[in-house]
C-alpha cells in the first residue's frame, strides 16, 4: 500500500501554479522509489525539506514560483508578482515668481505603479492589512471609506500614507468564478488576461511610490484562510490532497493561528512541520494516514516472554537493542524562529538550554507559523526536552499477538529491571509473520510546558515575573540513604519556585568568589521548604519532645503536612525534616494559617543530629526529608571544609538575576555520629581509669539513636581528650570503644590521681577526620 499511497502523498503538495513536468517528475520519482519511501517518508530515515520561513518575506516575481497555501487564521505572506505595468512618470510643472510678474518653471516627476500580486492558493477569505517596505499603507479594521462588493473579493480607493493621491485596490480570494482584471486587460488586451481561478489576487492601482525612494517597495499582505482554524483541520486538508483516507484529526483539537506552505514540496514534509508543534505523529495505518497526537495511553505491555519473536529453528535474537545517543551529538540550546501575532508577524526567536550539558551544539528550527510568543517559547523547550528522552531508542521483534499495534502507538516495554515508556516509530512485518519494531524514548510530561516567551520587537517587562525567584535549601546532614555513602562528600539540595509559573531551577556554584557560576544541576520538581518563623527550644533526645513546638511557613500554596501516628515516626522516617541542623520528626501538624503549621509532639535530634538540638534560631530553613525531589551533590573531598557561593537559578533566569548563598560544607554525611553512653571507673590500686563508651555507626541507622552497631569506617579509631574545663591536657588514640587513663599519667597532668575526670571522646575517619564528640563527666 505504501508504494501506492506514499508517491501521491509525496507530490500532493506541489503548490499552484507549479510546473506540470515537476509535478510528474516527483510522482514518478516516488513511484519507482515505491517500499523506499516508508524510510523515507513515514520513518524519519533521510533528511526532509520542508516549507521554510524565508521563503515567504520578500515580493517576488520569479517566473514559475509556486503559490503558497496557507492554513489556519491569519497570515503576513509577501506574495508574488504576477504582473506590473511598470514605473510611470507624470511631470508636475510650477512657475516660479519673478521682478516682470513671471519667473521660470520649475518641473518636477512623481512616480506610480500598476501592479497585481498573487497572494497564495485560493479560497482566501479576506484581505486585513498591506505594509509597504514595513509602513501599513491598508488597514481594513480602521478603513473609513465603503468598500465594493466583488465576487469573492472587494474593491475600494485608499490614500498612499501621506502621499495626497488615492491607488485604488481591489482583492479577489481566488474563487472559481472569478474574472480576470480590467486594469491588466486594458494593458495587455482583453482576451489575453489570465483570471487566476484559484489564487487570491490583489491588484494596486496607481499605486504612488515617493514615499518608497520611488521604486516599487516590498509588499506584504495579511491574509485570512478559509479555514476552521484548528490544527487537525489543517493537516487533514494537507494529507487530503493526496487524496488518501485520513485518520484521527478530530483529535487534533487546537488552535492554529497560521500556517503556510510556500514552495513545491511533499505532504509529508509540511505535515511533520505541524506535528512537530503541535505534537502529533504522522503514520501510515490500514492505508490510510494517520494523525496520532502525542503523550496517548498505553496500548500494550511489551514483557519479555513477548520478545524475541523468530522463525522456528532459527537463533532467537536479543530481546531489545537498546542504543543510547552519545550526549556530544545532542543539543545543548535549541532556537526557534517563528512569526509573532503580537508584533504584526514580525519574525521572533525562542531559545531553551539545557542547564547542565555544557556542550556547544545548536539545534535551530525555522517554521512558517504564526505563534504567539509564549506557545513558541513552551515549544522550543518541549524540542529540547524531546530530543534528551528521544535519545534512547529500542528495536524489538514480536510476534502475531501485538499484531494490532502501529506505528505512533505508545507502548509500556519490559526492561527486565524497570519499565519504560516507548513509543513505535516503524513496523516491518515479514512474511515469516515476525514484527520488527524501532522503538523511541516517550515522555508525556514533555507536553507541559508553559513558560513566558520573547516578544519579537522588545523582551516584556514583566514576562519573567510569572516564572518567580527559587528558594534554596543546602543540607549538610547525616547520611539519609546509605547508597550515598559511595559519594566522597555528598550534600543534599532542595529547590522550590513560590510562583506558578515556576517549572524549575538551576544550581550555580562558585568557585571564584563569585566572579564566575557554573551550573551543578537541574531540577524540576518542587522540594518541601519553608521557615521556621519561631525558634525550636532545645528538647530532650531519645524520647518524645511533648513541650516544644515549632512554627513553619511553607513556600508554596499547594505544599501541605500532616499528622502522623506516633507509631509510624518510630519504625520509619515518614514526617522527617531538617530545621536548621537539626533531623526532627513531628507527629502533629496542625494548619493554623495559609501554609503555616505548627509542629508538635516531637522526636528530637534524629540521625545523631542531636548536637545541634540547643541552637536554634527564628527564620531557619525547613525542609521535609521526602524522597524524590532532593537531590544529591558531590564536589569531592577538596572541596571539605570550603565556602563558596551558590546560586538557585529559576529557568529561564541567569545567574545574574538570583541573588548568592553562602555554604561551607563540612562532610556531616561522612562524620562518625558521637559515641554513645560514655562511661568510666577507676580500676584496680593504682588509680587507673577504664573509661569505654558504645560505638555508632553513620550506616543502616534507625532514626534512634543506638548502640552495639558496626562502626561504618574502615577500621575503628577513636580520640580520648582529658579536659581541665575546655582545654585538653592530655589525647589518647585508641583502636577500640575503650581507654586506659593511668594514674601515672594523671600526676603528670594533675599533680595526683583524679576522683572524677572531664573528658571529650570523638571516632576519627579515614576521609574528614574528626566526627561528632561526646562530652562525658565520670565520677
Amino acid at each position: 500500500m505504501a508504494a501506492l499511497i506514499l508517491p501521491i502523498l509525496a507530490s500532493s503538495l506541489l503548490p499552484a501554479g507549479a510546473s506540470a513536468l515537476v509535478a510528474a517528475g516527483v510522482t514518478t520519482a516516488a513511484a519507482l522509489a515505491g517500499n523506499a519511501l516508508d524510510q523515507a517518508l513515514f520513518g524519519g530515515g533521510s533528511d526532509r525539506s520542508g516549507p521554510r520561513l524565508g521563503d515567504l518575506a520578500v515580493t517576488a516575481s520569479t517566473y514559475g514560483a509556486g503559490i503558497p497555501v496557507f492554513e489556519g487564521r491569519s497570515f503576513r505572506t509577501a506574495g508574488i508578482v504576477v504582473w506590473s505595468g511598470g514605473l510611470v512618470e507624470t511631470a508636475h510643472e510650477e512657475e516660479t515668481g519673478g521682478k516682470g510678474g513671471s519667473g521660470p518653471t520649475v518641473t518636477t516627476w512623481s512616480y506610480h505603479v500598476d501592479l497585481a500580486a498573487a497572494l497564495g492558493e485560493g479560497p482566501i477569505a479576506d484581505l486585513r492589512r498591506i505594509w509597504a517596505n514595513g509602513t501599513l499603507i491598508f488597514d481594513a479594521g480602521a478603513a473609513t471609506a465603503p468598500f465594493d462588493a466583488l465576487p469573492g473579493g472587494f474593491a475600494s480607493t485608499v490614500a498612499s500614507g501621506a502621499h495626497s493621491n488615492p491607488y485604488a485596490l481591489r482583492f479577489r480570494g481566488g474563487t472559481a468564478e472569478q474574472e480576470p482584471d480590467a486594469t491588466i486587460e486594458a494593458a495587455l488586451g482583453a482576451g489575453l488576461v489570465p483570471a487566476y481561478r484559484g489564487t487570491a489576487l490583489v491588484v494596486l492601482e496607481r499605486l504612488q511610490l515617493a514615499d518608497f525612494g520611488n521604486a516599487i517597495p516590498n509588499l506584504e499582505f495579511e491574509i485570512v484562510p478559509i479555514a476552521a482554524g484548528t490544527v487537525g483541520t489543517a493537516a487533514a486538508r494537507l494529507a487530503g490532497r493526496a487524496l488518501v483516507p485520513v485518520a484521527g484529526q478530530g483529535e487534533l483539537a487546537q488552535a492554529l493561528p497560521g500556517y503556510a506552505v510556500a514552495r513545491p514540496g511533499p505532504a509529508r514534509a509540511a505535515l511533520d512541520q505541524l506535528g512537530q508543534a503541535f505534537a502529533f505523529d504522522v503514520a501510515e495505518v490500514a492505508g490510510a494516514v494517520r494523525l496520532a497526537p502525542r503523550g496517548g495511553a498505553v496500548r500494550a505491555l511489551l514483557e519479555q516472554d513477548d520478545l524475541g519473536a523468530h522463525e522456528a529453528g532459527d537463533e532467537p535474537p536479543p530481546a531489545v537493542t537498546l542504543a543510547r545517543m552519545a550526549a556530544a551529538e545532542l543539543p545543548a540550546q535549541v532556537t526557534l524562529t517563528h512569526l509573532d501575532p503580537a508584533t504584526e508577524f514580525q519574525q521572533a526567536t525562542q531559545r531553551a538550554r539545557n542547564p547542565v550539558d555544557q556542550g556547544r551544539m545548536i539545534e535551530a528550527h525555522a517554521l512558517p507559523l504564526v505563534l504567539p510568543a509564549d506557545d513558541a517559547r513552551g515549544l522550543v523547550e518541549r524540542l529540547l526536552w524531546q530530543a534528551w528522552t528521544e535519545r534512547t531508542t529500542a528495536r524489538v521483534a514480536l510476534s502475531d499477538r501485538h499484531v494490532f499495534l502501529a506505528p505512533a502507538d505508545c507502548v509500556l516495554l519490559d526492561l527486565a529491571d524497570t519499565l519504560r515508556r516507548f513509543r513505535i516509530q516503524r513496523l516491518v512485518r515479514g512474511a515469516n509473520g515476525v514484527t520488527e519494531a524501532d522503538l523511541v524514548a516517550d515522555d508525556p510530561a514533555m507536553l507541559e510546558q508553559d513558560l513566558p516567551g520573547m516578544s519579537a520587537t522588545a523582551r516584556p517587562a514583566n514576562s519573567l515575573r510569572q516564572v518567580g525567584l527559587t528558594v534554596a535549601v543546602l543540607l549538610d546532614l547525616p547520611l539519609l540513604d546509605d547508597g550515598d555513602d559511595a559519594a566522597a562528600l555528598p550534600f543534599l539540595v532542595g529547590l522550590c519556585g513560590p510562583a506558578d509559573g515556576w517549572r524549575g531551577a538551576a544550581l550555580h556554584r562558585s568557585t571564584d568568589g563569585g566572579a564566575t557560576f557554573l551550573p551543578v544541576l537541574a531540577e524540576s520538581r518542587r522540594a518541601v521548604l519553608g521557615t521556621a518563623s519561631t525558634a525550636l527550644p532545645a528538647g530532650p533526645v531519645a524520647t518524645w519532645d511533648r513541650a516544644s513546638t515549632v512554627t513553619v511557613v511553607l513556600a508554596h500554596a499547594t505544599h501541605s503536612l500532616s499528622s502522623r501516628p506516633e507509631a509510624d515516626l518510630l519504625t520509619s522516617t515518614v514526617n522527617a525534616a531538617a530545621i536548621g541542623g537539626e533531623v526532627v520528626q513531628f507527629a502533629q501538624a496542625t494548619l493554623i494559617a495559609p501554609q503555616t503549621y505548627r509542629l508538635s509532639v516531637l522526636l528530637r535530634g534524629r540521625l545523631g543530629t542531636e548536637d545541634r538540638v540547643a541552637d536554634h534560631l527564628p527564620g531557619e530553613a525547613f525542609c521535609l526529608l521526602a524522597p524524590g525531589p532532593l537531590r544529591r551533590i558531590d564536589p569531592g573531598l577538596a572541596e571539605l571544609g570550603a565556602t563558596r557561593l551558590y546560586k538557585a537559578v529559576s529557568i529561564p533566569l541567569e545567574p545574574v538575576d538570583a541573588a548568592p548563598l553562602t555554604f561551607t560544607l563540612h562532610g556531616r554525611a561522612k562524620r562518625p555520629l558521637a559515641p554513645a553512653l560514655v562511661h568510666g571507673r577507676r580500676a584496680g590500686a593504682g588509680g587507673d581509669w577504664a573509661i569505654a563508651w558504645q560505638p555508632r555507626t553513620r550506616l543502616g541507622s534507625a532514626f534512634w539513636s543506638g548502640g552495639g552497631t558496626p562502626s561504618g569506617e574502615p577500621a575503628e579509631r577513636y580520640l580520648v581528650e582529658i579536659l581541665i574545663g575546655s582545654d585538653t591536657v592530655r589525647t589518647l588514640e585508641v583502636a577500640s570503644a575503650a581507654a586506659t587513663y593511668t594514674a601515672a599519667h594523671q600526676v603528670a597532668d594533675f599533680g595526683a590521681a583524679q576522683a572524677a575526670l572531664d573528658v571529650r571522646v570523638t571516632q576519627l575517619s579515614a576521609s574528614v577526620g574528626r566526627g561528632i564528640a561526646t562530652l562525658a563527666h565520670l565520677t
